[in-house]
């Protein structure tokens, strides 16, 4: 019973309790005895057991995943923005917008004042990695 299945809901996986390895991960996270976790299951149930347990940001509901990302050209960031449909109409309002070059370092902000620029940058950017990000994600 304490075992999160890939197959499990968020849901069922969070009410599983805290013993399963994944709950216990996340609060080696929370209590600073980890500075990393790494999942190859559920990542349903990474997202709600960690939402459960982590303090988020204020005014963040829906965090991305994200990772670097090798390749033979350079680092690249991959970001998972999958909403699976369950986002609020508050949350498809775009507050802001950072990026960060990898090659160069340098960090972009965007703020609603000027997130057409942000969608100028990202038009030029060598490469993008998502769903409709540009047409869906990104529709403003």
């Amino acid at each position: 019973d304490d075992i999160v299945q890939g197959e499990d809901s968020a849901l069922a996986a969070a009410k599983r309790g805290k013993n399963t390895s994944l709950w216990l991960a996340v609060e080696s996270l929370k209590n600073d005895e980890a500075h990393a976790m790494v999942s190859a299951g559920n990542t349903g149930a990474l997202f709600l057991i960690s939402k459960l347990n982590l303090k988020m940001i204020e005014n963040i509901d829906k965090p991305a995943l994200s990772a670097l990302w090798p390749s033979k050209k350079g680092m690249n960031i991959v970001l998972d923005l999958e909403t699976n449909g369950f986002l609020d109409k508050k949350d498809l309002v775009i507050h802001c917008i950072v990026c960060k070059d990898i090659e160069t370092h340098e960090v972009y902000r965007y703020n609603p004042d000027n997130l057409l620029d942000c969608l100028d940058l990202l038009n030029k950017t060598k490469a993008i990695i998502g769903h409709n990000v540009l047409g869906l994600s990104l529709n403003f």
